[in-house]
């Protein structure tokens, strides 16, 4: 219900984009992914959303590729159906008209025309089939590609900010600040009694 300004959404997709730490491999595979937040339980749905629309983009992708050749293989298939019913039509016909075939050499020539031209579609239908099966097999079979090895669990301990760390990295830095101080203090008394020598 609530109505985000254009403004507050590019501020919060800018904040998504930048919790979100990933390794890849060479050939592109994501090897890890993570979320930092500040609520463990929203780094989990965030990751989650986030594989789940990966998975789906990659299988809207591959269909895509997929959707051109599937449509050509098809209606070539149908196109191929539609010759080869016609021309086995042809050959019944040619075949009921003429059954003293084996007395006129000219009609067994034009018969093995015939037999030939329905041999040749019914292979190009056939080919035709098997490739748009392999098409169809593989669809099924690449979909299945992204896998997730281990799923997004809440984190047992705070990543950040480290306590420990901070506290240490404040107290040497105090110490470092304290030196320089008394460095500077005994650099100007130093300097002073020059002065008043000279």
């Amino acid at each position: 219900t609530i109505q985000f300004t254009e403004r507050e959404r590019r501020s919060a997709l800018l904040k998504l984009q930048e919790s979100l730490i990933h390794t890849t491999e060479k050939n592109g595979i994501i090897k890890t992914m993570g979320v930092s937040s500040f609520e463990p339980k929203l780094s989990v749905e965030i990751l989650d959303q986030y594989v789940k629309e990966l998975k789906n983009i990659y299988t809207e992708t591959f269909r895509e590729k997929n959707i051109d050749k599937k449509n050509f293989l098809n209606g070539r298939l149908v196109d191929t159906q539609k010759e080869l019913t016609s021309a086995e039509n042809i050959l019944k016909d040619f075949k009921e008209k003429n059954r003293d075939i084996f007395k006129s050499p000219e009609l067994l020539t034009q018969q093995n025309r015939l037999l030939r031209n329905v041999t040749v579609l019914t292979e190009v239908y056939i080919q035709l089939r098997s490739e748009f099966e392999m098409l169809l097999v593989n669809e099924k079979a690449n979909m299945n590609v992204f896998k997730i090895i281990d799923s997004a669990e809440i984190p047992l301990s705070r990543v950040s900010p480290n306590n420990t760390n901070n506290v240490l990295v404040t107290f040497f830095m105090s110490i470092l600040f304290i030196n320089f101080i008394f460095y500077l203090e005994f650099y100007i008394k130093s300097n002073k009694e020059e002065i008043k020598k000279s």
